[in-house]
């Protein structure tokens, strides 16, 4: 009997600790990205547009945004990552792509590729954002300062960003997968 006392307090406190976990809030706001580097917020309960950021540099192809808690990071081809304020759609601030000054010590030719970031999102590991460019780079950037933390190198253009997996970046190029 009293195992039986036991079993119904141990099932009643796995109830007790299971109906008390927060639940995830419900999504109320939809963030539309189009092919122009424009960005909508609509919030979904009221139907009204909560903020927009027209880009206005001519993009003709998509663009690709990463979510943080308070803030949007957001990669446009032509080297631009910004961050933007996810509640009121300020931009924070620019960070803008410039090719490694050592990336002819490697001996790649990248002469006759356009420097853009090709279907990026840049991802977050920890205060760094990570991403890859058509000049054969991956760099970790601090988000706080914008400086340059690490660049890897490889001997041909990224089309895609990485993934972080057991801590470490790993890397599609092309034809092999390196970490």
């Amino acid at each position: 009997m009293r195992l039986l006392h036991y079993v119904g307090f141990l099932l009643l406190s796995i109830g007790f600790f299971a109906c008390t976990k927060k639940q995830e809030p419900v999504k109320t706001n939809l963030l539309i990205a189009t092919n122009n580097g424009d960005l909508y917020n609509v919030n979904l309960t009221t139907g009204k547009l909560q903020w927009q950021i027209l880009d206005q540099r001519n993009n003709d192809e998509l663009t690709y945004f990463t979510q943080q808690d308070q803030t949007i990071l957001r990669a446009y081809s032509d080297k631009r990552i910004v961050e933007i304020d996810k509640h009121t759609g300020k931009i924070n601030w620019v960070f803008t792509d410039e090719v490694s000054p050592n990336q002819a010590e490697y001996g790649y030719d990248f002469t006759g590729v356009s420097h853009l970031l090709f279907a990026q999102y840049p991802i977050i590991q920890g205060s760094h954002f990570i991403f890859g460019s058509s000049q054969g780079e991956f760099k970790s950037v601090d988000q706080k300062t914008r400086k340059v933390k690490w660049t890897h190198q490889i001997h041909q253009p990224i089309y895609c960003s990485p993934v972080i997996f057991n801590n470490k970046v790993v890397i599609n190029a092309s034809s092999s997968i390196r970490t």
